[in-house]
């Protein structure tokens, strides 16, 4: 259905007539956007607002006109809200993972306001740490990891929810020697390390103290199999029941279908 748009730029320095758009993103880029405008200059950009006067798009650059006691320019769409805005941020910059997660966990949807209380508690990890370790997948590619996070489908039970609580415990005793290690990717370490410990049988504390005493000499990878293959060897080394993690790691590909 098509949206009524108008055809007229409004100007006003009345800031307290807009609205923050339930869902809508936190402001982020204000400074940015004062140095820009104080280095070149206003140049007129108007922002989207709906009939009702919320702020589709260009809330840091209201925050930013009001600071600097410049007139803001905005055009009304009638009828669109915050599925709109989320729609205009696909594919661009403007909207970071964490934006999405809060907008959708603000809308009442309990997926993410389980992701958002694990972001939250964990902001020592990325978004794509977490929810790489959520897909149970080593995280090689950010935006592959993230691909489902924006068009509101993602899910995430309450029981998955505890899971993935219960492993920070051994993943913070190996944040930073994994963090250390000079791997292409620090995602990757995270995650590799995360996927090990929800193998079947694996003893978790093994795995930890095998990390700690081994970061150092652990060699770079470009890999996912590479690294899952480099914590294994690790594992187990002078024990007689092994497990091959690279080889849960295939498995887990196959019945994927990566």
């Amino acid at each position: 259905m098509s949206k009524e748009i108008s055809q007229k730029i409004y100007e006003t320095t009345d800031y307290s007539a807009f609205k923050k758009l339930r869902g809508n993103r936190d402001l982020r880029s204000v400074d940015k956007i004062i140095e820009s405008i104080r280095s070149v200059g206003y140049i007129v950009s108007p922002i989207c607002v709906n009939e009702k006067m919320e702020i589709i798009d260009g809330q840091n650059r209201l925050a930013a006109l009001q600071i600097l006691g410049l007139p803001v320019h905005y055009y009304i769409v009638k009828g669109i809200g915050i599925e709109e805005a989320r729609q205009m941020n696909i594919g661009q910059t403007n909207w970071r993972p964490i934006d999405y997660i809060q907008s959708y966990a603000e809308s009442g949807n309990p997926n993410y306001q389980r992701l958002l209380l694990l972001c939250e508690k964990h902001k020592e990890y990325a978004v794509q740490h977490i929810v790489g370790m959520i897909k149970n997948e080593v995280v090689v590619s950010g935006w592959r990891v993230s691909n489902g996070i924006t068009d509101g489908t993602f899910e995430f039970s309450e029981k998955e929810y505890f899971e993935i609580e219960a492993l920070f415990e051994y993943l913070d005793q190996v944040r930073e020697p994994l963090f250390s290690v000079k791997y292409t990717k620090k995602r990757m370490a995270i995650t590799a390390f995360a996927f090990c410990l929800r193998v079947k049988d694996v003893d978790k504390s093994r795995l930890v103290t095998v990390v700690q005493k081994n970061y150092p000499v652990m060699q770079p990878a470009i890999g996912d199999e590479q690294i899952v293959k480099e914590l294994s060897d690790l594992y187990n080394k002078g024990i007689k029941n092994k497990i091959w993690f690279d080889v849960a790691l295939r498995e887990s590909k196959l019945k994927k279908g990566a």
